[in-house]
């Protein structure tokens, strides 16, 4: 049995084989992975992601169950990664749960990529796993260092990758292409991780990465620009290799669902409902602004670039104060404001921040518990008969899901 580990770095791939003639280490240009594949004509491919090549982040959620973080999580990635959430494939692990909360460690990998592969596994007819390099990489060096805070780092002749660890838990991970790369990383880390470094891999004398211990008692690596252990690799890679899927809500065997109380079902329901509520919340937003910028545009038709429409109606409005027209006589500031009181709808949860009146329009500042309270107020206001036009703009959400909101109203006469 063939079995081959490449790592795919940024222009090429390093690798380790097994076969029956021994272990075999290189390197090969990327455009030739086909030719190697049909030359080497492998069982099995363990498939090694250098991080640059994936997107990784870690998200913490107040809840501990796997379950109702595989049912949270899509939803928390729409706003993390770099491009549409269907164009990636994801996986995920736990790094640290306590009572109060849970981080996981995400990783995700675009699909185009990932449908590459899977056809070369289908036209080389050779079994395909895939992992992470920082997660082979500590896997295989955590056995053998006896702390529970260090830096791990990894250096060859093109790639650098610096894995924080603390508490026995990954905290971060960092990783940049070229020569000097591992040295450049822990330049800007700088004291921001004090903790003891350890190495894996080759790296030149007086640099940064060779003041790193090396890993006490693990075996040498093969070649500089590898770091696989001298385990067998069948048995090494098959338990780092991660199960990337579509970006959705996770589906659960029916069997499994039928047994679960409907109790659970709830609570589980009920913890996730804010993350189902984003993207709805987001297109009401989007959908309010477009309104906004038209409004905006109608009333202000010379002004041809429109950035944010509520805060240049307000630099206009204040700018008007300057001039010496004012107010109508017949307008009072606390009249508007006893109107705008008495308009508001009973037990509306609302905090006004700002309110500026100003030849017959109103710019009105303030948060309230969401898009529906919203809504109730701006037709409360056009139905009282003392405002018209009211246009509400420039939303966005506190730390506590509350709505903040701008919002201009055109005065009627009385």
């Amino acid at each position: 049995m063939t079995t081959v580990a490449i790592l795919l770095r940024e222009n090429d791939c390093a690798f380790v084989l097994e076969d029956a003639g021994g272990r075999h280490t290189g390197t090969f240009p990327e455009q030739e992975i086909d030719l190697f594949l049909k030359e080497r004509a492998p069982d099995a491919v363990h498939l090694i992601l250098a991080k640059p090549r994936v997107f990784w982040r870690q998200v913490s959620f107040p809840f501990s169950r796997r379950s109702d973080i595989s049912l949270a999580l899509p939803a928390e990635l729409e706003d993390l990664l770099p491009g549409p959430p269907d164009s990636f494939l994801y996986a995920w692990q736990v790094c640290e749960r306590d009572k109060e909360a849970t981080t996981v460690s995400v990783t995700a990998w675009e699909r185009s990529s990932a449908d590459r592969w899977a056809g070369l596994a289908r036209q080389h007819r050779f079994n395909l796993l895939v992992t992470v390099d920082w997660l082979v990489l500590c896997r295989a060096a955590q056995p053998y260092i006896p702390e529970r805070d260090y830096l791990l780092v990894y250096s060859d002749d093109a790639y650098g990758l610096v894995v924080a660890v603390r508490n026995g838990s990954v905290a971060g991970v960092y990783s940049s292409w070229g020569t000097q790369a591992a040295e450049n990383l822990l330049s800007m880390l700088g004291t921001s991780h004090p903790s003891r470094a350890y190495r894996v891999g080759a790296a030149a004398p007086g640099t940064a990465s060779a003041a790193a211990a090396p890993v006490p008692g693990m075996p040498a690596a093969d070649s500089p620009p590898f770091f696989l252990p001298a385990a067998k690799l069948s048995r090494q890679m098959r338990r780092d290799c991660v199960r990337l899927r579509p970006i959705g809500v996770a589906r659960r065997p029916l069997g499994r669902i039928a047994g679960v109380a409907a109790a659970s079902l709830l609570a589980i329901a009920a913890a996730c409902a804010p993350y189902f509520q984003i993207r709805q919340q987001r297109r009401a937003v989007d959908e309010l602004d477009r309104k906004m910028r038209d409004i905006f545009r109608q009333a202000c038709p010379e002004v041809t670039v429109v950035k944010d429409p509520l805060s240049q109606m307000q630099e206009r409005l204040r700018t008007a104060r300057g001039k010496p027209v004012g107010l109508p006589a017949k307008v009072s500031v606390l009249d508007t404001m006893a109107d705008f009181v008495r308009a508001v709808p009973e037990n509306l949860p609302i905090e006004i921040n700002e309110y500026i009146l100003t030849e017959g329009l109103l710019s009105v500042s303030g948060k309230t518990d969401n898009i529906k309270s919203l809504e109730r107020l701006r037709v409360a206001l056009e139905k009282s008969g003392r405002f018209a036009g009211v246009r509400v703009g420039d939303l966005s959400f506190d730390a506590e899901k509350m709505v903040l909101f701008n919002m201009l109203v055109k005065m009627t006469d009385r």
